[in-house]
């Protein structure tokens, strides 16, 4: 019934074969955690949540530190929206296996990004900045997340991190100014747009930006080198 099982899943029958998994498990094989495990996965597959989580639970009782069992039980809980309990699944596997933390807490950053829980996403970034606090783009995914939280202040903040590992990093000053002009700081917003179209002079998106900032901010002189620019690149 395993085999059978098997090349069901090779078919793909996904519902023939839980229902051949169902038989060799009623048998009570010594092994039966392993059908447990693929009983799950062709639950998941089916849309059948509830029954796949039951089934991946048992696999989990027997070999607890089985990193396959536990990321398709995560797998699981994310599409039954149990997003906590996934989260908790990613945290247990980066216990298990710290070597490949920073991959499981991206996992969770991914799912929370996703389901637009941003404050919840913000959470594993942090622990992956703690484990890489030398790459940019850690910094700069904090920040996004902050600027579609509409946390500007924190979203800033995270962007200047990037900077300081990066400084000539244009996304960021870019983001920067988009935080600012969200929060209707026109004047910081053109200047940091500014520092964005010194490092990239073609993109006439960074160079309207900052003259639209300059208008908002009441600085209309200011405004007429940026747009003249915009208009150069984008006639």
């Amino acid at each position: 019934q395993f085999d059978l099982g098997g090349a069901y899943e090779a078919v793909p029958d996904f519902a023939k074969a839980a229902a051949a998994y169902e038989k060799y498990i009623a048998q009570g094989p010594a092994d039966a955690w392993s059908a447990y495990q693929r009983l799950g996965i062709c639950r998941t597959k089916t849309g059948e949540y509830d029954a796949a989580i039951a089934a991946l639970l048992e696999a989990e009782k027997a070999q607890p530190k089985d990193l396959k069992v536990r990321d398709a039980l995560a797998e699981a809980y994310v599409k039954a929206g149990q997003l906590e309990n996934a989260e908790a699944v990613y945290a247990a596997m980066a216990e298990i296996n710290p070597s490949e933390a920073k991959n499981y807490y991206r996992q969770t950053f991914q799912m929370y990004d996703g389901a637009s829980k941003f404050e919840k996403a913000a959470i594993p970034l942090k622990k992956i900045i703690e484990l890489d606090p030398k790459n940019e783009t850690n910094f700069y995914y904090l920040g996004m997340t902050y600027f579609k939280a509409q946390q500007y202040d924190q979203a800033v903040a995270a962007f200047q991190q990037s900077l300081a590992v990066k400084p000539d990093f244009p996304h960021a000053w870019y983001q920067i100014g988009s935080s600012y002009f969200n929060a209707k700081k026109f004047k910081e917003a053109a200047e940091a747009y500014k520092k964005y179209v010194a490092l990239v002079p073609e993109d006439a998106s960074g160079w309207i930006r900052s003259g639209v900032s300059y208008l908002q901010a009441k600085s209309y002189e200011a405004a007429l080198e940026p747009l003249k620019k915009c208009v150069e690149l984008k006639p």
